[in-house]
């Protein structure tokens, strides 16, 4: 057992923070892509790897910086946080399949 007023044997100061977060939401911003682009979900087009990046990386330090304050319910927070900040993606006006012309947009 720790003995109290003891650190870690590591710590992350918020530099090191931030360039972990920025590093594995450019990690699964670039899985994301590859595998959505694989299985035909998203287009072939590198902008989804930026919101990707950056939906992950809103998530991750908004989460990280409430975490001392939910304590025991973090994942609760951080899920809550990422369904609330990926709602306007998904609901965004996108072109119809049905039409040529990419001016017409559709909501179904």
């Amino acid at each position: 057992m720790r003995e109290r007023g003891r650190r870690p044997c590591f710590t992350f100061n918020r530099r090191k923070k931030l360039l972990t977060i920025a590093g594995v939401a450019a990690g699964y911003g670039v899985v994301g892509f590859y595998a959505g682009m694989g299985l035909g979900y998203i287009p072939d087009k590198p902008a989804a790897v930026v919101v990707a990046f950056l939906l992950t990386t809103a998530v991750a330090t908004a989460a990280s910086g409430l975490a001392p304050f939910v304590r025991q319910f973090f994942l609760a927070v951080a899920v809550g946080l990422f369904i609330v900040m990926s709602i306007p993606t998904a609901a965004a006006p996108r072109p119809c399949r049905c039409c040529r012309r990419s001016s017409r947009t559709c909501t179904g």
